[in-house]
């Protein structure tokens, strides 16, 4: 079955700013989708219409793909006869910044993450984050440590 090009100027991809005003610039034909995030593991994977999501974040999505998602139809424009409910559609190059404010998870302040993470079991924090992540938290803490000295 082939799939329809659609217009990319008839296509929204929210939001269409970056939280600094700046205009948001990513491929014309791909995006990334949120479906899960801030609810699934870091590591959870699943596949929607042979997409890969890894943390409730697919990457690479096409922009028709996403905006059938979002409407509820199928290529062919007809009903779905499942629904994907996306979080949102951001640029393919957005970050987890944009992936928070998107899905409304608000910042928390600093001495009230340390406490927390103070007081939580270190294996806990592990698999929530996921390994990579975790890894990757933990250069940039070195890192500011040795600039801190």
């Amino acid at each position: 079955m082939a799939i329809a090009k659609q217009d990319p100027s008839k296509v929204e991809i929210l939001p269409a700013y970056k939280p600094d005003g700046s205009l948001a610039t990513a491929s014309e034909d791909l995006c990334t989708v949120l479906h899960g995030y801030g609810r699934v593991a870091s590591d959870e994977v699943h596949y929607i219409d042979n997409y890969r999501f890894v943390g409730g974040v697919g990457r690479n999505v096409p922009r028709s793909i996403a905006k059938h998602w979002k409407n509820g139809t199928r290529p062919d424009g007809k009903p779905a006869i499942s629904r994907v409910f996306c979080q949102a559609i951001l640029p393919n190059d957005a970050n987890e910044i944009d992936f928070a404010q998107a899905t409304g998870i608000q910042p928390m302040e600093p001495t009230k993450l340390a406490a927390m993470i103070g007081a939580s079991d270190a294996q806990a924090l592990i698999e929530a984050l996921g390994i990579q992540k975790t890894a990757q938290l933990i250069e940039e803490l070195k890192a500011g440590i040795s600039q801190a000295k």
